[in-house]
């Protein structure tokens, strides 16, 4: 149900002149009145089990595997809202989080890590003082990702991120949710059956828009050997927005040619195009932010330092620039286009820190923006029981009429009581300033708001299948693993790097 819409997406045949986007605003009516519904949401999960179910009772030496996790949490947050709205605005509260994770894994017997990954997460949420808020499945999260090797010289892989928002912008499924994934190079694949997650510029759409949200993200990528150290990548994606007063959706299609020169170093050059339509509920919905066709081209390096086990990298440096032109709608005309990705991995800590700079959508505001994003993160194994993370990332919306900064941070611990119950404490910032002319747009708040946020949560994870029990594995990884580099030989598994050493927690087999 999730992905067919994105497979007749991604095989269709569309111009980019005007019918692309005026498919594209179908689409997107399409999906957001497809999606938003909880029945879908509870209709996809009978159908994950009942299918898990079939397919594991006739191939369980394929690795089949299920799990289920609950966690309970209480937040703390000064602004539930997120707004400056007069009825809205430091309206503080306390939330009670009851959030069921549903888990479906797969490997072939041939593969060593899953290629087949899937959760869904659906969030309860008690108000203790703002009690019309109560409710159960207004936010849900659902991640999947596939990765299918046709021949050893041939990858693909799918991803789709689907979540949806009530009105309160609350902290629960971004505590109780997986580890924020480590920053993506233009040379590395996505890690088998790894879910992509959405840009910065998208997610951060849902944050700062007025009311309920919904956002979806689909990627299909696919490498291609074509010589030893030549090889072909291309990828498609759509990002989509909805917001009570408005939605951006965004189609993007790139081709990328990279040259193994050294063996750590991956030569590439580029080329995008990007389709975004905007629209704001401005004048009756009748008004929109432009529709903008963006071709991006850009060169770039890739450096790597291996640490000759398994070619897994210790430290990788990849730093790129271009032009990016738009042809149509509002927005900049010729900006350049660059962006610089640090990563270094210790034997328990993982350090990551990325600038980018270019044209993205502007979520409903306008068509397209000249978008700056500074992000970093850092994650430490302290003991086997324990691990912290701290992370941020500023972003600059430069767009016609409005501009907005948004800066998030956050620091946390995990503490594993036992291989089954793990504990989370966590404290939030965040603030955006719009410029004066956000508030006639009805999307986003004009003016200075801040947000703090404290969660401390109790989580209980279960095996379910193939053997129903109280889970004895070992704790999450800091991170969510990395691709490998493209240019690491296809007839062997991918390895999941880059991937510190993790402990286990004690018991665990």
């Amino acid at each position: 149900m999730f992905f067919r819409p994105c497979l007749l997406l991604a095989t269709s045949r569309v111009s980019l002149g005007r019918s692309a986007l005026q498919w594209a605003k179908c689409y997107s009516r399409r999906c957001f009145h497809r999606f938003c519904g909880l029945n879908i949401f509870v209709g996809f999960l009978g159908v994950v089990f009942l299918s898990s179910g079939l397919l594991s009772a006739r191939e369980v030496t394929a690795g089949f595997a299920s799990g289920f996790s609950l966690g309970v949490g209480e937040e703390y947050n000064d602004n539930i809202f997120f707004s400056n709205d007069k009825n809205k605005r430091n309206q503080s509260d306390f939330i009670t989080h009851l959030v069921p994770t549903f888990t479906l894994l797969y490997a072939p017997p041939s593969e060593i890590v899953p290629t087949f990954t899937a959760s869904l997460s659906p969030e309860g949420q008690i108000f203790a003082h703002h009690g019309d808020l109560s409710n159960f499945g207004d936010n849900v999260s659902f991640n999947a990702g596939y990765t299918y090797r046709y021949s050893p010289r041939l990858t693909l892989h799918a991803a789709d991120s689907v979540g949806r928002g009530g009105v309160a912008r609350t902290a629960g499924l971004g505590a109780l949710g997986p580890p924020p994934s480590l920053p993506s190079t233009p040379t590395a694949f996505p890690s088998s059956g790894g879910f992509v997650s959405p840009p910065i510029s998208q997610d951060i759409g849902t944050l700062v828009s007025k009311g309920k949200s919904f956002a979806n993200f689909f990627s299909l990528d696919g490498a291609f050997l074509a010589a030893p150290n030549v090889s072909i990548f291309g990828t498609y994606g759509v990002g989509y927005t909805n917001v009570s007063q408005g939605s951006s959706a965004t189609h993007s299609a790139s081709v990328r040619g990279i040259y193994n020169w050294r063996p750590q170093h991956n030569l590439f050059a580029n080329y995008t195009v990007n389709i975004i339509n905007s629209r704001n509920g401005v004048g009756g919905g009748n008004s929109t932010g432009g529709g903008n066709i963006i071709h991006t081209f850009a060169i770039g390096d890739d450096y790597f330092s291996a640490f000759k086990i398994q070619l897994d990298p210790t430290l990788t440096l990849s730093g790129s620039s271009g032009v990016s032109l738009n042809t149509g709608g509002r927005g900049p005309a010729i900006v350049n286009s660059s962006s610089l990705t640090l990563i270094k991995i210790w034997e328990t800590a993982t350090f990551n820190a990325a600038v980018s700079r270019g044209m993205t959508n502007g979520f409903g505001i306008s068509g397209a923006s000249l978008t700056t994003i500074i992000s970093s993160g850092f994650g430490i194994r302290l003991t086997e029981r324990l691990a912290g993370t701290v992370a941020a990332d500023y972003s600059l919306f430069d767009t016609q009429g409005v501009n907005l900064k948004v800066f998030r941070a956050s620091a946390g611990l995990q503490y594993w009581i036992t291989t089954w119950l793990s504990s989370n404490l966590s404290y939030s910032h965040r603030w955006q300033d719009a410029g004066s002319g956000a508030g006639s747009t009805k999307i986003v708040s004009s003016g200075r708001i801040a947000a703090n946020t404290i969660f401390a949560a109790l989580s209980v994870h279960f095996d379910v299948w193939p053997n129903v029990a109280l889970t004895r594995g070992p704790a999450r990884p800091l991170y969510a693993p990395l691709g490998a580099p493209l240019y690491a030989p296809p007839e062997t598994p991918q390895p999941v790097t880059p991937q510190p050493v993790t402990p286990q927690p004690p018991g665990s087999p």
